[in-house]
């Protein structure tokens, strides 16, 4: 009599737990732990909630956590997390977002690509993670943990995935055992789309797959060996074209956001506005592009054609080659007291693609056929206990990469230049950090990182006929003899045809310490209901770039850094249907590094690195969760971020006849200073006259047009951080309809929105992107034993064009480039769990 009661108790317990929103386990502090049990600000993606997302690559996380920016800057991934990030997307940068896959450290921004998929989750850690993360993780740190081999297990699984843009994907998964104590799990994922964007950019080409083994030959002792292997094709990431048209206005073509800045349709547009900038566009006698006709004068200066003024890329498409491929190594020891964890991790990068950024610049990473690479290393040791009273990890970490690069960046005769360099980076690092229960409901935290990171550099620049810094190299003549050059260069790759004429070889080295720290407290109100309140700081280590320093050496950059003050609730009511989390935080940000275009002591052009300024940061989110029935589910999560430079000072060159490398007034930075090069002090001009002009832009005596003569600092007290919207949030419903023995169908409709945010320093209209909103929806049929699924999809409905990232031109005032967000998509997907 008591077995159908106790049958209808456990059917019971089951609604009920269906009823309940579940708890979600993270190892985001180097041990499982709920969510609603940690004091860290955090974001995590299930399986399903990556699978519903759509998410095949980094920049697609960015549509389903609030507060996190992705964009591309060229193949880089450029994560920006509560406006703290990193604009570089070239070898002498390092992210300001740690990426680690199942704990290894992804150094190099492009590899980041490839992982999303098989996956146990991701985990988004916001602010600094400056004590138990292993490198640069100012503005926080994304975990992706993969499904991990499972002993005594059969199980195959898998999806595949047609869309609009001819998008075809499948991935697969399958995990069986090698008897009692050894088990395998391999994966892969391939995915062809074609191109969103005009000439063949932004499309998806990729090739992954990862293997596994695991050894567990008692409950004491685990040990997996793990490697995985990427290759990325295709035409890269796109730019287009945002306009905003220096004095007069000149009108822009008609044409979708999806279009290329390499598209000729924009080809009379930015001539028009070469011209407007005095700078000379692409159409001289037997140019391929002197079809392309504009109105106005545009006269040759000095000894430089038309032709070579402004780099003309219309026509030309991106394209990438960029290999990866990591093994590593997982040992986890329970001594009883304590576990210990061995990580070893080898990780490779072949980078060989060239971009189009800031509309009038190409940028070969692969010059005369020779790839950047990237070899690292890495290797850490943890010892951890967990009990009821305390909690420690204490460990040792070690980092080392080797990259060579020989890239090649072209933007008229402003740059045209070969830089060939090798980077070396040696990080030692010793850290821990405990959590004490003072009472049952009380506990303290404390921890400390004492970080050092060593940054070796062995720059070489090239100057390529024509450009100025050639010009300069042999005299001001531009015979393309060699015999004026001190070191002509012929590439091997080349033949014996003479390209330009090379520098000496930088040297550059620097070691950075620092010693991080983490306290906080947490405080129990009832088991479901927790406040906490902890302070933190994190470290980006300084570095060195392709540019002269006044002593001889390479030109360096020091570290920045970031204390975050945080306090924060996470509750459950209703016997767990309503989860409500709030956080509320204080950043403050010191010696920010920006990527920028400035004169070296050789007086030449340089991309480089500054600690451009400081500044604070403050906001709060909320996160809610509301489950009223085991049918139905509420998401919504919104945040608030005021960001403000307290010390802010940009430099760039000065170009004589040009108005301002960055335009004086309301929509940009004021010059503060301008020198010669020679460093003595200028008179400013007025706004909106060129240097070295006269009435009606006559070039005064003594100045050549075009010629770089110094350079001007700007300050950008005031003005928000890059990549920091004042508003964002998402909102998401979601309805299960039981179809009883014939399985269930789930809806769900969902809406991102952030408001509007500067996507870079210029500071200039084309480079605040607009307030959006973004809805997607998706239906999914499950057939009954959960062995089937059928999903249909469609994303941007309202197809908004979303600005993600941009790059200015580096010789026409006031065009941005600009990277983009997906169009509407739209799809199906059909998945197998067996």
């Amino acid at each position: 009599m008591a077995s159908p009661a106790l049958a209808q108790q456990a059917t019971d317990q089951a609604a009920a737990s269906q009823s309940a929103i579940q708890d979600i386990v993270v190892t985001a502090q180097r041990r499982s732990e709920s969510v609603q049990k940690t004091s860290i600000s955090l974001s995590v993606l299930s399986p399903e909630a990556i699978a519903k997302a759509n998410i095949s690559q980094a920049q697609n996380l960015a549509q389903a956590v609030v507060g996190l920016q992705i964009g591309q800057g060229g193949p880089a991934t450029q994560i920006y997390i509560r406006g703290v990030g990193d604009f570089g997307s070239t070898a002498s940068t390092n992210p300001a977002v740690a990426f680690n896959v199942d704990g290894v450290y992804v150094p190099r921004p492009a590899a980041i690509e490839g992982n999303f998929y098989d996956l146990e989750r991701v985990e988004v850690l916001k602010g600094p993670q400056g004590t138990l993360y292993g490198r640069n993780a100012t503005g926080g740190a994304i975990n992706v943990i993969t499904a991990k081999p499972k002993l005594g297990v059969t199980a195959m699984r898998g999806s595949i995935e047609i869309g609009n843009y001819r998008k075809i994907g499948a991935d697969a998964a399958v995990n069986f055992p090698l008897g009692e104590t050894v088990a395998v799990r391999f994966a892969a994922q391939v995915v062809n789309r074609g191109p969103y964007v005009t000439y063949g950019f932004d499309d998806e080409v990729r090739q992954s797959g990862r293997g596994q083994l695991l050894w567990k030959p008692n409950s004491a002792l685990s040990i997996r060996l793990s490697g995985d292997y990427t290759h990325v094709g295709g035409g890269g990431a796109a730019y287009v074209v945002v306009p905003s048209a220096p004095g007069a206005a000149i009108a822009s073509p008609k044409v979708s956001p999806w279009t290329s800045a390499t598209d000729p349709v924009y080809a009379n547009y930015v001539n028009a506005l070469s011209v407007a900038s005095n700078r000379c566009g692409p159409r001289a006698p037997g140019s391929p592009f002197a079809a392309f006709p504009f109105s106005g004068a545009c006269p040759n200066v000095g000894p430089f054609t038309q032709a070579q003024l402004t780099f003309g890329s219309f026509g030309q498409r991106g394209a990438q080659n960029n290999v990866f491929w990591n093994v590593s190594a997982q040992l986890d020891y329970d001594f009883g007291f304590a576990t210990l964890t061995l990580l070893p991790a080898y990780r490779k990068a072949s980078l060989d693609y060239l971009a189009f950024p800031g509309v009038d610049t190409r940028f070969d990473s692969s010059a005369a056929g020779v790839p950047e690479t990237s070899k690292a290393k890495s290797f850490e040791a943890r010892l951890a206990h967990d009990s009821s009273v305390l909690k420690w990890v204490i460990g040792g970490y070690y980092f080392r990469e080797k990259q060579f690069a020989y890239s090649q960046v072209t933007s008229g005769y402003l740059q045209n230049v070969i830089i060939n360099q090798v980077i070396g980076s040696k990080a030692f690092a010793g850290f821990g950090q405990a959590t004490y229960s003072v009472t049952d409901r009380f506990r303290v935290i404390g921890g400390a990182r004492y970080t050092s990171d060593n940054r070796t550099g062995e720059p070489q620049s090239v100057n390529i006929d024509p450009s100025l810094g050639f010009a300069a190299a042999i005299g001001g003549s531009l015979a393309a003899t060699g015999t004026s050059c001190a070191a002509p260069v012929y590439p091997s790759a080349l033949g014996n045809t003479f390209v330009g004429c090379a520098n000496p070889r930088l040297y550059g080295d620097k070691t950075f310490r620092k010693v991080n720290w983490k306290a906080g407290v947490e405080y129990d109100l009832t088991p479901r209901n927790m406040v906490y309140a902890t302070a933190s700081t994190g470290f980006k280590a300084g570095g060195i770039y392709a540019g002269k320093a006044i002593d001889g050496s390479a030109a360096s950059y020091n570290p920045e850094n970031l204390t975050a003050y945080e306090i924060g609730s996470r509750n459950r009511f209703f016997n767990n249907k309503l989860q409500l989390n709030f956080e509320g935080f204080y950043y403050d940000y010191k010696d920010h590094q920006e990527p920028v275009i400035v004169l070296d002591a050789a007086g030449l052009t340089t991309q480089a690195i500054q600690n451009a300024g400081s500044g604070r940061l403050y906001g709060a989110s909320a996160d809610v969760v509301y489950k009223p029935t085991r049918h139905d589910t509420l998401h919504f999560g919104v945040e608030y971020l005021n960001s403000k430079y307290t010390r802010f000072a940009l430099s760039s060159p000065l170009i004589v006849g040009t108005p301002t490398f960055l335009p004086d007034g309301a929509s940009g930075c004021p010059i503060t200073s301008v020198f010669n090069a020679a460093g003595a002090g200028l008179t400013l001009p007025p706004t909106g006259v060129g240097v070295g002009t006269g009435p009606g832009g006559a070039i005064l005596p003594g100045y050549a047009r075009g010629a770089v003569v110094g350079s001007q600092t700007q300050s950008c007290v005031g003005k928000p951080f890059t990549r920091s919207p004042r508003w964002s949030g998402l909102i998401s419903y979601t309805h299960v309809f039981d179809l009883g023995d014939s399985g269930q169908i789930e809806a769900e409709g969902n809406m991102q929105f952030q408001s509007s945010r500067y996507l870079g320093t210029e500071y200039l209209p084309s480079s605040l992107a607009p307030a959006y909103q973004q809805y997607n929806a998706s239906l999914t049929y499950d057939a009954p034993g959960g062995h089937l699924s059928v999903t249909a999809y469609i994303r941007n409905i309202t197809n908004e064009a979303i600005y993600t990232a941009t790059a200015r031109s580096f010789s026409i005032v006031g065009l941005n480039g600009a990277s983009i967000a997906p169009p509407r998509t739209y799809g199906g997907r059909l998945s197998f769990n067996f």
